[in-house]
């Protein structure tokens, strides 16, 4: 034990604080807190909530997705419903008197059909959306080509049935065809899935544009529009 230099001097037996060894990392990490097992539980603890965190994000992303995917698949549906809803009365009624040819397909066929066609166009177009992003720049043309010929496919119904004009309701499905096949060409280069979906729905039209020309030519009557 060292003697302090005062205590020589003033006669008092004092002596130095002892000097406390230097610290090693482990004793360092010891006072921190690490190393040990409460430090090994926050970190599975946070580890825990990280995984929670992200099972969360992807449960909120597929439910939104799924979202998306039933939103678009049933909006051409929409339309479809409510011109079949405004015009009901008008079908088994003056539709039955028309001229039509012997390869017309039977009334009861057309909402089956439709369904079909509408699930099939409307999921396409969630797939064009999905792959371009959203509603990016990109989805513009492709989208916008979609949007229109769905509205021109909704205004038939009001042109043939409601308004019974078999001009405007022809000039509408010859438009109609038009914008579905840039629909479709457009649609090829992004999702051929996509594409393939659009190929029953243009069959079918290539049929009604053909059917709404041989009711037109062989009932001059009503061309001119709605009579009493």
């Amino acid at each position: 034990m060292r003697t302090h230099p005062f205590s020589l001097l003033f006669g008092q037996n004092s002596t130095a604080p002892p000097r406390s060894p230097p610290r090693t990392a482990a004793a360092a990490q010891a006072e921190a807190g690490l190393g040990c097992p409460t430090f090994l539980l926050r970190t599975a603890q946070t580890g825990g909530e990280r995984r929670h965190n992200r099972q969360q994000s992807t449960a909120r992303h597929q439910g939104r997705m799924w979202a998306y995917t039933v939103g678009f698949t049933v909006l051409p549906h929409v339309g479809g419903f409510l011109g079949w809803f405004i015009n009901r009365k008008e079908t088994p009624v003056w539709y039955e008197k028309l001229k039509k040819p012997s390869w017309c397909p039977p009334r009861k066929m057309f909402p089956v059909a439709w369904t079909v066609l509408y699930t099939g166009m409307g999921y396409a177009s969630y797939l064009i959306w999905n792959d371009l992003g959203g509603c990016s720049s990109k989805a513009i043309v492709p989208l916008g080509l979609y949007g229109a010929q769905l509205a021109l496919n909704w205004a038939w119904p009001p042109f043939f049935f409601g308004a019974r004009n078999l001009k405007m309701a022809l000039i509408d499905i010859l438009c109609l065809d038009s914008l579905a096949i840039g629909t479709v060409c457009s649609w090829y280069r992004i999702n051929k899935v996509a594409a393939l979906l659009m190929l029953p729905y243009l069959g079918w039209l290539a049929m009604a544009t053909c059917l709404t020309i041989r009711i037109w030519k062989d009932n001059p009557e009503q061309k001119a529009g709605k009579s009493e």
